[in-house]
């Protein structure tokens, strides 16, 4: 366990991570200092997925980072979807139908697959 009890604390970065904290960087408003905004984005996670239905390992792909989170503002999906390739697109038409059917399953239809 990493000892947070410190006022200063170091962190050890890959190129994966510095990718991902220069991202965050460039989001941050420039009234809070870095370290702070750090804070935030941690608190927000912890807030979000603390009822253990998530892993970190299900953030780490490169397809899940990608996709907006499920209930983005609708806006951003509209976004998404208009910007997939005809692959991609095909993929997320199939995603969507399985939704759509385990939707039928509790509204008591036939699943389809």
């Amino acid at each position: 366990m990493v000892n947070l009890n410190k006022t200063m604390i170091t962190l050890s970065t890959s190129e994966d991570t510095r990718k991902s904290f220069i991202k965050l960087d460039k989001i941050r408003p420039n009234s809070i200092s870095f370290s702070r905004f750090l804070g935030v984005a941690a608190k927000e996670y912890a807030e979000r997925h603390s009822t253990g239905d998530y892993k970190i390992e299900d953030f780490v792909s490169e397809e899940v980072s990608l996709t907006p989170k499920f209930f983005a503002e609708i806006d951003i999906w509209k976004r998404h979807i208009l910007e997939l390739d005809n692959v991609r697109y095909n993929e997320f038409s199939k995603r969507l139908e399985q939704l759509n059917n385990i939707k039928r399953i509790k509204l008591g239809g036939m699943l389809t697959w």
